[in-house]
């Protein structure tokens, strides 16, 4: 919810046990806590008041490499000193010569997948928007290649100083602009795949990409 985290851990680990439960963003943005559970769950609520809309990882191990904050012996007597007694999928090798229990990290939308969605909406069309700017008048529209709002073919329209430039240049400024075009789109979710094409203001494609790569000037 907005401003807080719940985590739950539920685990088949005696009570007493000390998990240290962390969720970081994608500023690198981290609050961790060193938890105890009981009855086999663990809940705890972090304050992420300060963090911007995106997403989050959720983690979780069961620790028996730090010195700080050491397992209780009740639960070294089941598992060992360094955690060497501990089996199953879960258990990873540590730099102690034993073994961590390392929950799969969990990615969640905070606040919410609507949130996450509409922010991603918004970078996606300043990022396209900058790339327009950037090129000094050379593009003058980024769009999908048809009237459906399918980013998978995009139009990429160029200006007619593009045909005022040497072929390596063009060849080369496709590859640049194609290239990043696909890796924004890929970034924001908007498609899996992006084929992008080069066309002047009269809808005549001038670049298109091959099937092994780079482009082929028209």
């Amino acid at each position: 919810e907005e401003g807080k985290i719940h985590v739950s851990i539920s685990s088949n680990v005696p009570d007493g046990a000390i998990f240290e439960v962390s969720v970081m963003d994608a500023n690198l943005n981290i609050v961790s806590e060193f938890l105890t559970i009981k009855n086999g769950v663990i809940e705890h609520t972090f304050d992420v008041s300060k963090w911007e809309t995106g997403e989050v990882v959720g983690m979780a191990m069961f620790r028996f490499n730090l010195d700080d904050h050491p397992q209780p012996d009740s639960i070294k007597a089941i598992y060992g000193q360094f955690g060497e007694k501990m089996t199953g999928s879960l258990a990873k090798d540590h730099n102690q010569n034993g073994k961590n229990g390392v929950i799969e990290n969990v990615t969640i939308a905070y606040p919410s997948e609507s949130a996450v969605k509409e922010k991603k909406a918004e970078q996606f069309t300043a990022a396209i928007n900058e790339i327009i700017n950037v090129s000094n008048g050379v593009i003058v529209d980024i769009s999908p290649r048809f009237n459906d709002g399918d980013w998978k073919l995009v139009n990429v329209v160029v200006s007619d100083a593009w045909y005022y430039s040497a072929e390596h240049e063009k060849e080369r400024f496709a590859e640049q602009i194609g290239s990043t075009v696909e890796t924004i789109i890929k970034n924001a979710e908007i498609a899996d795949y992006a084929g992008v094409y080069f066309v002047d203001t009269f809808g005549k494609t001038v670049a298109e990409p091959k099937v092994l790569g780079g482009y082929k000037i028209k």
